[in-house]
């Protein structure tokens, strides 16, 4: 068998934090002082819904935002995804890849919303296929 293609998760491969929830919560943690395991409650209360139900997770994302009140807002929520840390290392091992002959691609149960800001902010556009959970109608397991 050869290998042609190596996938990559997003939380905690692509990213240096283990996960969508820890990660939005500790961002807004820092921006609110709220704090962030009330966060996370709140957000696992919510964000489970746009992992299997493609459609507009924007309308979850802003019940989130309205559950928690206090000054949390779609567009804190959009900065929290946006500044999600990169781990640079798998960015230069993914590269090196490439230019052996791989393709590269992502597999992730985000939210849709969610992969695509960090697509945007990450410039993740050379890493294809992306394969969104969501998109297919179902979830990772790992």
């Amino acid at each position: 068998m050869t290998i042609k293609a190596v996938l990559f998760d997003c939380d905690g491969v692509l990213t240096t934090e283990r996960n969508d929830a820890y990660s939005t919560c500790r961002f807004l943690n820092a921006a609110t002082k709220i704090p962030q395991n009330y966060l996370e409650k709140v957000y696992m209360a919510f964000f489970p819904a746009t992992y299997i139900n493609k459609g507009n997770d924007t309308a979850v994302i802003q019940q989130f935002c309205d559950r928690i009140g206090m000054g949390v807002n779609l567009d804190m929520v959009m900065d929290s995804f946006r500044k999600t840390p990169k781990n640079e290392g798998m960015f230069e091992l993914a590269d090196g890849l490439r230019k052996n002959g791989y393709r590269t691609g992502i597999v992730t149960d985000n939210s849709e919303t969610r992969i695509k800001v960090i697509i945007d902010s990450f410039q993740l556009r050379d890493f294809y296929p992306i394969i969104v959970s969501v998109d297919v109608g179902c979830r990772k397991r790992g």
